[in-house]
């Protein structure tokens, strides 16, 4: 069960029939991993929590990683990933199998790391370890953490890891190059990163970068320059990654359209632009918005000019977004409970498809369906279709949706799935004669909501979506030079492969 070109739609096929003379396909990939910082005590899932901490869920997206860019003919040779706050332990454990894989790295945001110490420094506290005091800045409670942390015998670590889901690494565990100031066994902690891993066997970076790995323009566009060798033609594409502020909501989309903005407008300089990113935005966000505006407008409020989203500036700018917004395996699905820390967030389901890989709307591409060419290698595993008509009712019919939160917020749903209880929601969607007569047909919600993201087979909220891009025919030039400046060199000596186009 996977998207295939003959279900994409009609608008989106003669997009495709018009297109530039296409050269060599490369295959890419684009992944929000689900920040450390940001995971804990946030998610239901089928296994609760301890699913979702770091030392469960960091080996299988380093493993899914690595599988992606081993896969078989090379279909895949450019993962970019969003929310990465293990960006060098990730690369680490690549490199032991494949070690001419590389990775720059942009950091994007501040919450993981704010959250990640804030959750460290209430546990200690709680536990007698020091007093927390309002005043702390955050580098007062790093110094507090990384003394205790040096002092603590292995059972202690054990315990913060295994049973409160506390990573409590130093920067020589996550082979990262300690900031100023820092020792190699310092306690780490990390904003998240947008992070490019790439297999420099098949692409040449020819972007400058700092001798850790680092892109330095953090409050511009994070866009990376390739070299494609193909026998003896060289052809050369952008890689471009994003993160789009979140919210499902007029003021988020009015940000995440002047982002997009910025950033369309950098591609439209480059010869062949690939952007690969989490947008926080769909065709159901769109729905969402205008149903505030006009309920906003019924009751006589005065509303400012029409709006522009995310999908219509793609559209306008004379792009295309590969990533089929209907399709189960495309979805980002997820439910927070009612036991966490962000009361506002409570019980919202999500079952939305926000990623995008977006390229010239004259460029020919061919989508790559993830889970089928990694199921012999890897234990990624999509939400079950026989359950995706169930989950889309709850999630699109806002008089259900609303509902549901009203059940898992009155009842305090917890992290396990299995331990809530949806005698409540069934009797609802058994009896509710507006549900029914909408057409409306649900017969287990714990069976569907036992599929959510993230948990055992697919270790973040997102599943990866990829595609093969075929680059413009035209020869690369030397105006952007074509040195591979990343420090962290390969250790293999093998010539470019050349990379297939998906079957």
């Amino acid at each position: 069960y996977f998207f295939s070109c003959s279900e994409m739609s009609t608008a989106a096929k003669e997009k495709i029939t018009e297109r530039r003379s296409s050269g060599p396909g490369i295959g890419v990939c684009s992944w929000n991993i689900l920040a450390d910082g940001l995971s804990s005590g946030e998610f239901m899932n089928s296994g609760g929590e301890s699913v979702i901490f770091w030392k469960n869920r960091g080996p299988k997206i380093a493993s899914n990683i690595l599988a992606l860019l081993s896969s078989r003919k090379n279909e895949i040779s450019i993962v970019a990933t969003q929310e990465n706050d293990h960006p060098t332990w990730i690369l680490s454990e690549i490199q032991k199998h494949m070690p001419q894989v590389k990775m720059v790295r942009c950091s994007k945001g501040k919450n993981s790391e704010k959250f990640y110490i804030n959750r460290l420094s209430d546990e200690l506290t709680n536990n007698g370890h020091y007093d927390k005091s309002p005043t702390m800045s955050l580098d007062d409670h790093d110094q507090k953490i990384s003394e205790f942390l040096k002092a603590s015998t292995p059972d202690v670590l054990e315990e913060l890891m295994s049973k409160k889901g506390l990573t409590c690494t130093t920067y020589a565990q996550e082979k990262c190059p300690p900031p100023d100031g820092k020792q190699q066994d310092d306690f780490y902690h990390s904003k998240d990163h947008l992070a490019v891993y790439y297999n420099s066997d098949v692409v040449r970076l020819n972007t400058t970068i700092d001798e850790t790995g680092l892109f330095q323009n953090e409050e511009g566009v994070f866009r990376l320059n390739f070299t494609y060798p193909v026998k003896t033609e060289e052809y050369n594409f952008d890689i471009i990654t994003a993160h789009l502020k979140s919210g499902e909501n007029e003021k988020g989309e009015v940000k995440r359209v002047k982002e997009l903005r910025a950033i369309l407008d950098e591609a439209d300089v480059c010869e062949n632009p690939i952007v690969l990113m989490d947008s926080n935005t769909c065709g159901q966000y769109r729905n969402t918005i205008l149903q505030h505006r006009q309920r906003a407008t019924d009751e006589g409020n005065i509303l400012s000019e029409e709006m522009i989203f995310v999908n219509d500036l793609i559209l306008s700018k004379k792009y295309k977004n590969i990533i089929d917004e209907d399709h189960t395996n495309h979805k980002s699905i997820k439910m927070r409970h009612a036991q966490g820390s962000q009361p506002k967030k409570f019980g919202e389901l999500f079952y939305d498809t926000i990623d995008k890989i977006i390229v010239p709307a004259d460029t020919e591409v061919q989508p790559i369906a993830v889970n089928t060419l990694l199921s012999s290698t890897s234990v990624l595993r999509v939400f079950p279709a026989k359950n995706s008509e169930g989950i889309n009712q709850l999630r699109n019919n806002p008089f259900v949706r609303n509902f549901l939160k009203d059940v898992c917020v009155d009842e305090k749903w917890g992290p396990e799935m299995r331990n809530n209880s949806t005698k409540k929601m069934d009797h609802f969607c058994k009896t509710n004669k507006r549900f029914l007569g909408g057409g409306g047909k649900i017969s287990n919600v714990k069976e569907i909501l036992l599929g959510l993201y993230p948990n055992e087979h697919m270790p973040s909220d997102h599943p990866p979506v990829a595609a093969t891009v075929f680059v413009n025919a035209k020869k690369a030039t030397s105006k952007r030079g074509n040195s591979d400046c990343d420090s962290q060199q390969s250790a293999s000596n093998k010539k470019p492969t050349v990379i297939r186009s998906a079957l």
